[in-house]
């Protein structure tokens, strides 16, 4: 795996790792299933943020002709106070895929999502987000972008591509970089 470095928000509203992991055990209990490892670990211990280097190969055919690159520039891994606001549907409404967990967003319109149906949970997946209700052939599961088999399988697709100007501006603007620190599983 790249060395990656991930540095939080500014205004993470759950920055205490004791809250954060209330809320996710709550969310879990809701559920009736776990968060799959090792997403629940990094969630506990990094509560979210901006990764670098940021840029993900694009490894599944179906998904560099959606996307129309590679690699995708992965802009940011969501604190829990997003996730669940995604989960409640606050952000797409009645567009919101049904079981997945939304865990962050690449540049392009593409939200980063994990499985959390039985026979592909903790899958990752791209989601070309949109406004037509969940359900409809215009937004169900179909439009799903095979990414990574979990979310390991994503951290270790991370590299620093050679003309990665875009990715680098992205981490280079953030005033929180003296905050990074090295992401350990």
């Amino acid at each position: 795996m790249t060395d990656i470095f991930i540095y939080p928000r500014r205004d993470v509203p759950l920055a205490d790792p004791s809250e954060r992991a209330a809320r996710v055990a709550a969310f879990e209990q809701a559920q009736g299933q776990q968060v799959s490892e090792p997403y629940r670990s990094f969630m506990l211990r990094y509560g979210g943020g901006f990764p670098w280097p940021n840029d993900l190969p694009l490894a599944y055919p179906a998904t560099k002709a959606a996307y129309g690159e590679d690699p995708a520039v992965l802009f940011e891994l969501y604190d829990w106070t997003q996730v669940e606001a995604h989960a409640k549907g606050e952000i797409y409404g009645d567009a919101t895929p049904r079981d997945v967990l939304f865990i962050g967003d690449a540049e392009g319109g593409f939200q980063i999502v994990m499985s959390l149906m039985p026979d592909t949970r903790g899958a990752i997946y791209m989601w070309p987000h949109t406004s037509y209700p969940w359900g409809l052939a215009e937004n169900d599961a179909s439009r799903f972008l095979p990414l990574a088999k979990d979310f390991a399988d994503m951290l270790d697709r991370i590299i620093e591509a050679p003309d990665s100007a875009v990715g680098r501006r992205v981490w280079e603007n953030a005033k929180q970089q003296a905050s990074a620190v090295q992401l350990v599983l």
